[in-house]
């Protein structure tokens, strides 16, 4: 049986268990428990909800920190840029890239 519960973060890894709030998008993780495994998603909410981002594309098994999930709102929320969710190695890129402009 599946079932959403509340992700409780490592204390000191920056968030709480509402989540992390950052230029009006907050993350919030969360695990599902299935007999095989956990994994966790990683639900985003906006102010306005009228740029239709309602997740952050990021590893099942592991969470940004808070200061990847900045670099993710700071980049415009980018999608995968390979054929798996992104990590600390696409955002990185894609800020090098960015600033390379």
């Amino acid at each position: 049986m599946k079932s959403k519960t509340s992700y409780s973060a490592i204390p000191g890894d920056g968030y709480t268990k509402e989540g992390h709030t950052y230029k009006g998008v907050t993350y919030t993780p969360w695990k599902e428990y299935e007999d095989d495994n956990i994994k966790i998603f990683h639900d985003v909410e906006t102010q306005t909800h009228a740029d239709g981002i309602d997740y952050m594309d990021w590893s099942p098994y592991s969470i940004p920190s808070v200061a990847m999930f900045q670099l993710w709102v700071d980049l415009g929320f980018p999608k995968r840029v390979g054929t798996g969710p992104l990590n600390e190695d696409d955002l990185l890129k894609l800020k090098k890239e960015k600033e390379n402009v």
